[in-house]
């Protein structure tokens, strides 16, 4: 382990006891390049047996960025364009007046007139997960129930958060291409990037203890939950909040917005990344990223957090910086949430103290 994994070692190991959290692992990206990662911790709060650098988090919505990433390589590749309307693709589905006009622009800004809630009128996530069926036909179903209501707001102006938003277009993708999202994004983004830890839904096999539990707060203790067909949030809202993997292979994908296309080989034009990262209609979210101005970073700052209730995860790209941090915990609730914001917190004003956990910025090659 290197000095500066050393140092951020104790550090997260700080912030976890004092959160009574299990497991959390981060990274700290200086220059373009991951220049500290950590662990700390157990897989479980029942069990001894440690996390190590390569187990798998749960990320949550911040699945929401790579699933976008996905669609825009679509873009660039297919006929699909960032004003390709919903019913263009789905010609054959009933939909509801409101929803003629909604582009996939306007989904990736969360302003589709998609509902906040993650199930269609009538439906809990419970019912969800009875759809029959592939993933990708679960998804088609769920789509095809939302498309029938009536707006939440008019689509491409006000602001609504929606999982189903993202879950339309991970169906998006897979009508364009006649492939389950799960597979997709898995030959399209997360092998090129080398991203092997990368999978779907809860962490581990059940009956073992071969990756982090997931833990959830009730009635002031945490929950342990294994993994099994109910453990996470239905697959038909996977695209926008279902993937997990390592830290360090979620650095991977971080490092490829930082980069913005700059670096030779990259999955997407530099003008398609300055289309992720600009909302089309002046507000402050686009392609899975809250879009700030912060007084550390030169420039606009990427982030997103994501939990499906039982794991935590947050992610903060500075790319006119080449800076990042990322961390994770498998636990939900708000301890989790405030280790983590206290993680970003500490590696940010370390930065901004010009160093990278006690070496100059100048030591590292742009």
């Amino acid at each position: 382990m290197s000095s500066d994994s050393s140092k951020l070692k104790i550090v997260l190991d700080q912030i976890r006891e004092n959160n009574q959290l299990s497991g959390m692992a981060c990274s700290v990206v200086m220059q373009g390049s991951a220049v500290a990662t950590a662990c700390s911790g157990y897989r479980t709060l029942k069990s001894s047996v440690p996390v190590t650098i390569n187990d798998k988090f749960h990320i949550g919505s911040c699945t929401k960025a790579m699933t976008a990433t996905l669609v825009a390589m679509l873009i660039e590749e297919t006929s699909l364009d960032w004003q390709t309307k919903v019913s263009e693709v789905f010609p054959e589905l009933i939909i509801n007046p409101g929803f003629q006009d909604v582009t996939i622009e306007m989904l990736m800004a969360h302003k589709g007139g998609m509902p906040n809630r993650s199930h269609p009128l009538g439906k809990s996530l419970f019912d969800m997960h009875q759809f029959s069926g592939s993933t990708k036909s679960q998804r088609y179903k769920f789509i095809k129930l939302i498309l029938s209501e009536s707006p939440e707001t008019t689509p491409g102006t006000n602001y609504v958060y929606s999982n189903t938003g993202y879950a339309m277009l991970g169906a998006i993708s897979e009508r364009v291409t006649n492939t389950a999202w799960e597979k997709l994004i898995t030959q399209r983004l997360f092998s090129p990037l080398r991203m092997t830890t990368a999978g779907f839904g809860a962490m581990g096999t059940p009956g073992l203890l071969d990756q982090p539990l997931q833990h959830f707060f009730e009635k002031n203790k945490y929950v342990v939950v294994h993994p099994g067909p109910m453990s996470d949030n239905p697959v038909s809202i996977a695209p926008g909040g279902g993937v997990h993997c390592s830290i360090g292979d979620w650095t991977k994908f971080a490092i490829m917005h930082l980069e913005k296309g700059e670096k030779p080989n990259s999955l997407l034009k530099p003008e398609t990344f300055a289309r992720l990262h600009t909302d089309p209609f002046g507000g402050t979210y686009m392609g899975g990223w809250v879009l700030k101005e912060c007084d550390w970073a030169d420039g606009p700052v990427l982030s997103h957090n994501g939990s499906n209730t039982m794991n935590f995860a947050h992610v903060r790209i500075a790319p006119s910086e080449h800076f990042a941090v990322l961390v994770a915990t498998n636990h939900g609730g708000d301890a989790a949430q405030s280790a983590c914001d206290e993680l970003i917190s500490y590696a940010i004003e370390r930065f901004e103290n010009g160093d990278s956990f006690g070496r100059e910025l100048n030591e590292f090659d742009v």
